[in-house]
């Protein structure tokens, strides 16, 4: 520190010595209008002004760097990262979300606080020792020889989709020499987030209509599907209508310095289902298409749907779909959702 300072004071006598010099070697001449001065008068200023400036600038060459690296051992710089111990989840399953506040810049910081972000509800345990109350943990302060300190949050994965959290260093005594607590910024190193996916399911019925986000703030946006750009989508919002992995990047300045999603949104169709035979009619009366057995064409045929009670006829079934047999009494229903069906014959349409 005695070495900074004086280094500080030897520069600013420096930059005085300089302006002086400046000054008494011509940059106070100014002949009267009319008047030219000799040329050798000329040079001489011009050469002496030149030859002192570069003396100077060879004397601050070490000095600068110096003043530079001394500044920067005594400020302080907090950086913060987010991680989960997993990438996929299923609903109702946990996922612990891991913070660590770094001490980059190896001095001591008081006051420190953290804020978390996670989905409402979804908050299981931490081992903060109380000091991870609600969404706020009270860091409190870093010594100068800490590296760094962790907070490990629990959390119950609610939903499909994507489970996302962050966090931010929202407050300490000292200003950090890299970014500003608590304004929110995400491309600053004080703030972090993770993420874990839950594949979300459709059934075959249903149209997929997902509106995917990424977080706003950053400076340009780009969304892939299965790994690869998607043409025109560079906003922080994407709408899904098929199945398939979407992720994105994000960039934090115009020539770089990209984000990803730390894990896919995923969506999946569930499998499909058909059910299908034919009516004939059996000659013979054995229950069995044989000899003379012919299909018949024209029968209606509905489909029903076994109700909550999972019994047929109990009163709730639910018809699900009508059509004719033909092609010699055949019928198929396709894309139906898992589950208990069975058929009604109506008679000839």
């Amino acid at each position: 520190m005695h070495l900074f300072l004086h280094r500080l004071r030897a520069t600013f006598s420096l930059i005085v010595e300089m302006a002086t010099t400046i000054k008494t070697r011509g940059g106070a001449f100014s002949p009267s209008e009319g008047v030219r001065p000799p040329l050798s008068i000329i040079n001489y200023f011009t050469r002496n002004f030149q030859q002192t400036m570069m003396s100077k600038l060879h004397r601050l060459a070490w000095v600068v760097p110096m003043l530079f690296f001394a500044f920067m051992a005594q400020s302080q710089d907090l950086s913060l990262k987010m991680s989960s111990n997993v990438s996929a989840a299923v609903v109702g399953g946990q996922a612990t979300f891991r913070i660590v506040v770094h001490n980059d810049g190896h001095s001591a910081v008081t006051g420190v606080q953290v804020t978390t972000a996670f989905p409402s509800g979804s908050y299981v345990s931490d081992d903060g020792g109380g000091a991870y109350i609600g969404n706020v943990w009270t860091v409190g302060n870093i010594a100068a020889t800490t590296d760094s300190v962790v907070l490990n949050v629990v959390l119950k994965i609610q939903n499909d989709g994507v489970t996302f959290g962050s966090a931010e260093i929202t407050a300490m005594n000292e200003p950090d020499a890299d970014s500003t607590p608590n304004n929110g910024s995400v491309i600053e190193d004080d703030w972090s987030s993770a993420c874990v996916t839950v594949p979300m399911h459709f059934n075959c019925r249903d149209s997929i209509n997902v509106l995917a986000t990424a977080p706003s703030g950053y400076m340009s946006y780009q969304w892939y599907f299965n790994g690869l750009p998607i043409t025109g989508a560079d906003k922080d919002t994407f709408r899904i209508h098929s199945i398939g992995d979407y992720s994105y990047t994000a960039a934090t300045t115009t020539t770089g310095c990209a984000v990803n999603l730390c894990c896919p949104i995923t969506i999946v169709r569930d499998s499909c289902m058909s059910l299908g035979n034919f009516v004939f009619e059996d000659k013979n009366n054995n229950g069995i298409f044989d000899g003379s057995d012919a299909g018949i064409n024209g029968v209606q045929i509905q489909l029903y749907g076994v109700g909550p009670d999972g019994k047929k006829g109990g009163g709730d079934d639910v018809l699900d779909s009508t059509l004719t047999t033909a092609n010699g009494g055949q019928y198929l229903f396709t894309n139906l959702n898992p589950g208990l069906y069975f058929v009604k014959l109506t008679g000839i349409g």
